[in-house]
């Protein structure tokens, strides 16, 4: 009985712990208001993306009021701009061209991104997001996100997936949780458009040690390392057909 008196308490203080710091948003659908005027920027790519092979949009989950998960004041979209940012360095003219949705901390709907990456015709578009679970303090590693509504010939969202999260996990070191179809369409983005697309998660808050990497600009680098070169794996097995 004192055992179970004591379990029962512990429980109840790791909920309240994360009632308490934690604000948990496992979807996008919060990025529903914002900043409509991307136009200048959509010119600023256009102008730009013809100097590149093969073209990548980065969307930086959430942003400006939408801090999307946030634990102990580290919040996901600084995360997920600081990785966009690292990424976007790695563009190589004449072949890989990677650009960001998002370049500050502001509001942008998800209505206003579609319509960017409508009217840029990316040839893959990445969203980036860091993962959380309150239940469990001890759920660890990256997971991959897919609409598998889109097809092409030859391209699948769950080919691209499987190959981003296997060249990250590498990268990183890091645990696999594998490719996950968004039958429930909680990752708005990824629907709204016919493009090739991949959620990426890259790790969780709710875990001490992840999050204490994840913070750190060494390990973001790792992290757009790895999915740089899923992106030049994605383009080399493209540049076969």
């Amino acid at each position: 009985m004192f055992a179970a008196t004591i379990l029962g308490i512990a429980c109840m203080s790791f909920m309240l712990f994360f009632a308490m710091n934690k604000s948990v948003v496992t979807t996008e659908e919060q990025d529903l208001k914002g900043s409509g005027n991307l136009e200048p920027l959509i010119q600023t790519i256009l102008s730009e993306k013809e100097k590149y092979e093969y073209v990548v949009l980065i969307n930086a989950a959430h942003g400006g009021n939408n801090k999307g998960n946030t634990v102990n004041e580290l919040e996901e979209k600084n995360i997920t701009l600081a990785v966009g940012k690292k990424l976007t360095k790695m563009s190589v003219e004449g072949e890989i061209g990677i650009f960001l949705i998002r370049e500050e901390d502001t509001d942008i709907s998800n209505e206003s991104r579609a319509q960017l990456v409508e009217q840029v015709q990316p040839d893959l578009l990445i969203d980036l997001h860091v993962n959380a679970d309150p239940t469990n303090e001890r759920t660890f590693g990256t997971a991959m996100v897919y609409n598998d509504d889109f097809y092409r010939p030859n391209i699948t969202n769950a080919w691209l997936a499987d190959v981003l999260e296997r060249e990250l996990v590498t990268e990183i070191q890091g645990k696999a949780l594998g490719i996950f179809s968004d039958a429930e369409k909680k990752y708005p983005l990824l629907s709204m458009l016919p493009t090739p697309s991949v959620s990426v998660e890259m790790g969780f808050l709710t875990n001490k040690q992840e999050a204490g990497l994840l913070k750190k600009d060494n390990y973001q680098k790792r992290i757009a390392t790895g999915i740089y070169k899923g992106i030049e794996k994605i383009k080399e097995e493209l540049d076969k057909l």
